[in-house]
């Protein structure tokens, strides 16, 4: 949905690059299942998005946490949420690095 709304490009079509993408990471699946459904209810977010209901759900089921660019996610004290921010097409920005001024002594 970014992509077709143009909120992120990607450099080949966006099924192909999400799939090495993650073919990339070691990831587990984190099933969808009914404590999550019932969790979904639970978490603090500041709308009713069922999708972003289900991830925060989840993230809250199985002691994760959620890597997002989403504000509204990140808001959450329900569950443990990592910001991240994107630029052109679709690559993490990096943080810049914050420089400590020379350490006098006297």
């Amino acid at each position: 949905m970014l992509a077709e709304e143009g909120r992120i490009e990607f450099s080949s079509d966006p099924q192909t690059s999400v799939r090495r993408m993650l073919d990339r990471l070691p990831l587990k699946e984190a099933v969808v299942n009914r404590e999550v459904a019932i969790q979904s209810r639970n978490v603090d977010l500041p709308h009713q998005d069922p999708a972003d209901r289900f991830l925060g759900a989840t993230a809250v089921v199985y002691d994760l946490t959620l890597v997002t660019a989403d504000i509204r996610m990140m808001r959450s004290e329900s569950f443990r949420c990592k910001g991240m921010s994107f630029g052109a097409r679709g690559a993490p920005l990096a943080k810049k690095k914050q420089v400590n001024p020379p350490v006098r002594t006297v």
